[in-house]
């Protein structure tokens, strides 16, 4: 269970979560915020570096303009 997890706007649909875990670590993570092509609010883990997160924030996007179903 994350504890005090504060939320940050990197860039455009990007974010980063930074949480305590139980034990006292703290640990981030970042995710993909979007609106997919039917209109569905998607939130995508992306990973744990920023690198890596821009490009799975790429990769989905594009995926998105595809039309790609993310419920499959």
């Amino acid at each position: 269970m994350a504890q005090n997890g504060t939320w940050k706007r990197i860039e455009p649909q990007l974010y980063r979560l930074k949480h305590q875990t139980p034990t006292g670590e703290w640990t981030t993570r970042y995710y993909a915020r979007f609106k997919d092509w039917k209109g569905v609010n998607r939130k995508v883990p992306a990973g744990t570096d920023l690198r890596g997160a821009r490009t799975k924030k790429k990769l989905l996007l594009g995926e998105n303009a595809r039309h790609v179903d993310f419920d499959t």
